[in-house]
């Protein structure tokens, strides 16, 4: 039986490396294509990716995202995802988009100030603030939204995507910064 009809459980048991979950923008290159896609999984020896513009099976790769790129190959393929098997073993937790920086470094350094100072008390623009953030959250999400829908359809245009491709990645990583801080915030 072979993986396309394969149960998904026997599949998740004959890997030899778990997969971790993600949803982040990447870019993947062949002879023939140069297309954004979405990288749903990966784990040390592969990953699956989804796009509106895809290589077949077989077909030699470079997956890229932002200074990140490993080789492989295609092993199998449907309307919209490509399972791929990389050349060398690569670290999933590089390719993760939760790398400490801006909010994150300010949340982490709050929490550690409460630790040292559990007797503060909250200043009156803080209280204020936080009564706004409900509102600011919705917010956040539904331009996190907007943006996702603007990506998907300047996605869809090839010509689009070969000129502006790390430019709609940008537009990925926006989107989805936006519902961290809106989760975390």
């Amino acid at each position: 039986m072979n993986d396309l009809t394969a149960d998904p459980a026997q599949v998740q048991n004959r890997r030899l490396h778990p997969r971790t979950n993600l949803f982040v923008a990447a870019s993947i290159i062949t002879e023939r294509l140069r297309a954004a896609v979405r990288l749903r999984n990966i784990s040390q020896a592969g990953a699956l990716v989804e796009g509106g513009e895809l290589p077949g099976v077989g077909d030699a790769f470079c997956l890229r995202r932002g200074d990140l790129a490993v080789r492989g190959q295609v092993v199998r393929r449907d309307a919209k995802s490509a399972g791929l098997s990389f050349d060398q073993p690569t670290d999933p937790t590089d390719w993760l988009p939760t790398s400490e920086s801006g909010q994150q470094r300010v949340d982490r350094i709050v929490h550690e100030a409460r630790d040292l100072y559990p007797n503060a008390r909250p200043s009156p623009a803080f209280l204020a603030a936080k009564k706004s953030h409900a509102a600011d959250t919705v917010e956040l999400v539904r331009l996190a939204d907007m943006l996702d829908t603007l990506a998907d359809a300047l996605a869809s245009d090839p010509a689009v995507v070969g000129r502006y491709l790390d430019k709609l990645q940008v537009l990925d990583m926006a989107g989805q910064k936006l519902r961290l801080i809106a989760r975390e915030g």
